[in-house]
């Protein structure tokens, strides 16, 4: 027992040394490939393979071109010709060399740029990013220094051909003043790569675009005043692969001695509530300075006069856009002439228009039926001394008065003229008829009485009495015939 327990002394360190050689061989390899290539790879710890594109399209790329079957002794050494139909039609078609390969580490090139290389191993995967593209590597390996199973080049379409613009602006003329330089300036570019224009000062000018989509691009300027005239402006053709320069040229026009002025006046005529000012209104004014028409809106300082100093001598013209509402504008696109040294004016007058009023009378006139009473009287009369009778006499009136009147409109509350036909209207008060007017009367047998809750046409009584005395009347004629041919 004893000697074995001196003999294990002797053996240990050897192991010791032999385990840290191992593991300080086994550390140089590892780091000697991580370090290998020229960019350190993403590590996927699981990686589903497929096809190459899939395996692209997985990384956001277009296209993959995928080596399978990795042998592990013999390496994949070799060139291995690349071809894909793009979406326009065309083949783009190129070579990749694999080179100093074995199952654990290969060099690669490529005759055209790669993005990145899917190198499979086990279960996962490393990949190697290449921004920009790259067109070769070396001392790539797999996840975990596995031996590889397969490796993908990653690569998308070549990108569209492009060109590059550049624009500038310069200032010419003679007694230029000192504040005056191109930063004073805005430039304005459209185009295929900016549909929308864009507005470039003049501090960052020159300015040079690449990258734009070849095609046709306009080169402006916002409005540089009328004491410069702009020249070189206009458009330029981007081609592809090619540059291209534009240079606006602003020159300067001194000023005239001699200018005029403009003064204009707003007059506001029967305002409703005097609640409108001249500052409501606006004027367009046209004519050599400024050569396009300017607008002043809200401009009319108190007393309604805006007066324009410094104007070139010639015609111009005022124009109101139209104010609204009842507003009659006079003065509005009239010329006026300005002649150096001197001031014309200018007046423009808002008059504010009340409608017409219209009274609309209506008059219902209602179609009124009185019908008279029906009245009978009977008169019996009988003599013995001659053995005659007299039969009744039965008397029987009916009188119907009828009125008949119309319904009228009429749109004036005038009374009628002298001789002016029409009806009597129907209302809570009763109008007389004017002199001349011609009205329909009904005609009844009795007085017709209206209102306090009389009874239209004659008393009954007074038929009574008719009645009696027209009986009276025959027996008093009987008796003076009776008596009389006694007499004879």
């Amino acid at each position: 027992m004893e000697g074995n327990n001196k003999r294990r002394p002797a053996h240990r360190p050897t192991m010791i040394v032999l385990v840290v050689l191992l593991a300080l061989v086994l550390a140089g390899s590892i780091a000697a490939m991580a370090t290998a290539a020229s960019v350190t790879p993403v590590t996927y710890v699981s990686w589903t393979s497929g096809n190459g594109d899939r395996e692209a399209g997985r990384l956001g790329y277009e296209y993959g071109y995928k080596i399978d079957d990795w042998k592990q002794t013999s390496g994949m050494d070799g060139t291995y010709p690349v071809t894909r139909t793009l979406p326009d039609g065309s083949t783009l078609s190129f070579t990749i060399t694999i080179s100093n390969s074995d199952g654990d580490t290969f060099d690669w090139s490529s005759t055209y740029p790669i993005s990145a290389v899917i190198v499979k191993a086990g279960r996962g995967a490393n990949v190697f990013y290449y921004d920009p593209p790259a067109t070769g590597d070396t001392g790539l390996y797999g996840y975990r220094d596995k031996e590889i199973s397969h490796v993908t080049f990653c690569f998308d379409g070549p990108a569209a051909p492009t060109g590059s613009l550049t624009i500038d602006k310069e200032i010419m003329g003679v007694d230029i003043p000192a504040e005056f330089d191109k930063t004073d300036f805005t430039l304005t570019v459209s185009g295929p790569s900016f549909p929308t224009a864009v507005e470039v000062p003049g501090s960052q000018l020159p300015k040079t675009w690449n990258d734009l989509i070849p095609g046709t691009y306009t080169v402006g300027e916002v409005d540089a005043g009328p004491s410069w005239t702009v020249s070189g402006a206009g458009d330029v053709t981007v081609e592809a692969d090619g540059s291209v320069s534009k240079t606006v040229t602003n020159t300067y026009n001194p000023p005239s001695s001699e200018t005029g002025s403009l003064s204009i006046t707003k007059r506001i005529v029967d305002s409703p509530n005097d609640n409108w000012t001249p500052d409501d209104f606006s004027v367009i004014v046209t004519g050599p300075s400024p050569s396009t028409a300017v607008v002043y809106s809200g401009t009319f300082p108190e007393g309604g006069t805006l007066v324009l100093n410094d104007l070139a001598p010639g015609s111009y013209t005022v124009t109101e856009p139209g104010p609204g509402g009842r507003w009659v504008v006079s003065g509005s696109g009239a010329g006026v002439t300005v002649q150096a040294g001197e001031t014309a004016s200018h007046t423009i007058r808002n008059t504010w228009v009340v409608p017409p009023t219209t009274s609309t009378t209506s008059t219902t006139l209602v179609e009124t039926v009185t019908t008279l009473p029906t009245t009978t009287s009977t008169t019996t009369t009988s003599t013995t001394a001659t053995s005659k009778t007299a039969t009744s006499t039965t008397a029987t009136s009916t009188t119907t008065s009828t009125t008949t009147t119309s319904t009228s409109s009429t749109t004036t509350s005038l009374p009628p003229e002298v001789g002016e036909v029409t009806t009597i209207p129907t209302s809570s008060s009763t109008l007389p008829p004017a002199v001349g007017q011609e009205t329909t009367i009904p005609t009844p047998v009795g007085i017709i009485q209206t209102g306090g809750g009389g009874t239209a046409g004659p008393s009954p009584w007074l038929w009574v009495l008719a009645a009696f005395g027209v009986a009276l009347g025959l027996g008093l004629a009987f008796s003076s015939l009776k008596i009389g041919r006694k007499a004879g």
